[in-house]
């Protein structure tokens, strides 16, 4: 049974564990779990193999990446447990998010918007680019250029269709949307 608990050394309310960086670079598209995570800072020298399992490597110490929680259970029988968490510093997470960003490129999510207007240019004589409104955020509008749409979609699209979107590209209007017709044009 524990008798005292006695934290020798504790990381700021701030720093988060090894496991929760994992989950903040997951929820910005990078796929690591903790124990990948783990290994990687192993691996790249910020984190130590053997003996210091897990502990900053001298390399690191210092820099303001880590810091440690220490804490000490004292039984009733006299022994002592003392348990060593590496944690995460606000600079250490903002470090590796920006280290693993150039690593992964980010991932573009695919959304539906509307199409609100569609210019043409005269010399071309087709349209050139489309402005959309996302339906989750129907104040923010973008333009999409005509160019990377396929021709049967550029022909077929109209003013108040609801279109799929990644990045600056048109996937497909969503034709049952239109009315009547269930039909979809990929491009």
């Amino acid at each position: 049974m524990i008798e005292a608990t006695f934290y020798t050394q504790t990381a700021s309310e701030n720093s988060i564990t090894v496991g929760e960086l994992a989950d903040v670079l997951k929820r910005k598209g990078v796929q690591i779990d903790s124990d990948s995570l783990f290994a990687w800072l192993r691996e790249n020298n910020y984190l130590q193999h053997g003996k210091g399992y897990n502990k900053p490597t001298k390399a690191v110490d210092g820099n303001g990446l880590f810091e440690l929680d220490i804490k000490t259970d004292v039984y009733d029988d006299g022994h002592t447990v003392t348990d060593i968490t590496t944690k995460v510093t606000t600079k250490g997470r903002q470090y590796f998010i920006n280290k693993f960003m150039k690593k992964t490129p980010p991932v573009i999510q695919k959304f539906e918007a509307v199409v609100s207007g569609i210019a043409v240019l005269p010399t071309v004589g087709q349209a050139a680019f489309v402005l959309i409104s996302g339906m989750e955020t129907p104040n923010e509008k973008c333009f999409v250029s005509i160019e990377n749409l396929s021709n049967a979609i550029a022909k077929d699209i109209r003013i108040g269709d609801t279109v799929e979107v990644q990045g600056d590209k048109i996937l497909r209007v969503l034709l049952e949307k239109r009315g009547g017709n269930n039909a979809e044009k990929k491009s």
